[in-house]
């Protein structure tokens, strides 16, 4: 599988019998045998990164922005302004206490629609 980034990343591709496993920094992304799965894996560092991954996640189910507000009986701005990892005192304190606590945060999602290798 080729990777293409403008951004100069430190990438190591583990093989095993079953997965191959491409970090990528922070990300890391699960292939499984065969190419026909694939899931990410990410640390949650602050709201931005929990509010990308949010986004990337909702996109990958095919969702807008007002549909998942509608589920959630929220306005689609609510949605906007955590998918933009807008701050606020709840997530600056939450942030504070896991780093304190040495407490990291994990997200994991599958990728839908794998492009072939």
């Amino acid at each position: 599988m080729n990777w293409k980034s403008s951004v100069d990343y430190d990438i190591e591709v583990v093989y095993n019998d079953y997965n191959n496993v491409v970090v990528l920094r922070d990300i890391i992304i699960v292939v499984e045998t065969g190419g026909k799965k694939m899931k990410m894996i990410t640390k949650i560092r602050d709201a931005f990164t929990l509010g990308q991954v949010l986004q990337q996640s909702r996109m990958q189910q095919g969702i807008s922005q007002r549909e998942l507000a509608n589920r959630l009986g929220i306005s689609q701005k609510w949605v906007w302004e955590m998918e933009q990892g807008k701050p606020g005192l709840l997530m600056e304190r939450l942030f504070m206490i896991l780093e304190k606590n040495e407490v990291t945060l994990m997200a994991e999602f599958d990728i839908k629609d794998v492009p072939e290798a």
